[in-house]
């Protein structure tokens, strides 16, 4: 279903793929859930402690989620005003049930429904005095975001991709004694930053495991990737595997995984919008060749993953 990109040998350059609505999944992004416990919304000022408007934080992180979504180019999203029209009118209040989700798929025409749940916004402001200095002082903003997220396929019901991030982000300034510094300006912009961050996170994990990042071709110690600006950086390393037999779990019968064998460490030097370049760095195999679709797995992974082994097909 997916256009695959093909190297045009001579010029040593790759055709980008047109881009088709067609070839979009169409997703549904429900209202974010909010954790109850109002300590895990907070702001401290030394020893005041004041609360965050949680649903105001919620929603800002649901607006930047769809946006980064739509940005991605790989996802039709339906209309928020639309979503809360149809779920009140069909009283569908509990799309953890696999039959209100399959029933909230069809009537939004989604093939997916994205369930966001935000478990802690905090922040925590101090201040400390230069050493030597009776002038100036260090104020420390932090901040901590956590979200978890869910996909649902709307055909069945079922969960089938599932993860939690949790972004902290530290600043530091300098500031004059006794002056006007507005301490509002500086957790909204760290806050404001955690949240940017955790959204880009998330939304990279989602397409991560709904388009995995694959070998386009290998042309002597140079790799072309299927993954370009919107998923990659320079000094991303990457490992790349072959998947073998599949692995059946004795009880269930169930596939619980791949055989995998490691082909190259490879590290990226040039980004493009649609794929990236990347050089050979360590050969894990004695064929010392990469085959077209073979699968690349982060090296260079941020922490607090988090994901489920689930992964959804979503395109297929």
């Amino acid at each position: 279903m997916w256009n695959t990109l093909a190297m045009v040998f001579g010029i040593g350059c790759l055709p980008l793929p047109q881009e088709d609505e067609t070839d979009k999944a169409t997703v549904a992004v429900l209202k974010f859930n909010l954790n109850a416990d109002k300590k895990k919304f907070t702001i401290k000022y030394g020893e005041k402690e004041d609360p965050v408007d949680a649903l105001k934080a919620s929603e800002a992180l649901y607006d930047h989620f769809v946006t980064t979504l739509v940005k991605s180019g790989r996802f039709n999203v339906v209309e928020r005003a639309k979503i809360d029209e149809i779920l009140k009118q069909q009283q569908l209040n509990d799309l953890t049930n696999a039959d209100d989700a399959k029933k909230a798929g069809e009537m939004l025409g989604s093939q997916y429904l994205f369930q966001g749940s935000v478990t802690m916004l905090t922040a925590n402001v101090t201040e400390r005095d230069v050493p030597d200095s009776t002038e100036f002082a260090t104020r420390t903003t932090e901040a901590i975001v956590i979200m978890d997220l869910r996909i649902m396929d709307s055909a069945n019901g079922k969960v089938v991709f599932a993860t939690s991030h949790k972004q902290p982000v530290k600043r530091s300034r300098l500031l004059k004694k006794g002056g006007k510094d507005a301490i509002d300006g500086d957790v909204n912009s760290v806050i404001s930053e955690g949240e940017h961050l955790l959204v880009k996170e998330l939304v990279r994990k989602v397409i991560d495991n709904t388009f995995p990042i694959k070998v386009i071709s290998q042309k002597e110690e140079m790799v072309y990737v299927n993954r370009g600006k919107d998923g990659l950086k320079v000094g991303d390393e990457l490992l790349v595997i072959v998947e073998g037999e599949e692995l059946l779990d004795p009880d269930s019968g169930k596939v619980i995984g791949r055989e995998e064998t490691e082909i190259a460490r490879i590290k990226v030097f040039d980004v493009q919008p649609k794929f990236s370049k990347a050089k050979i760095v360590e050969w894990k195999s004695e064929t010392k060749e990469i085959a077209k679709g073979a699968l690349c797995r982060r090296i260079t992974e941020h922490s607090n993953e988090g994901d489920s082994p689930k992964k959804p097909k979503i395109g297929d």
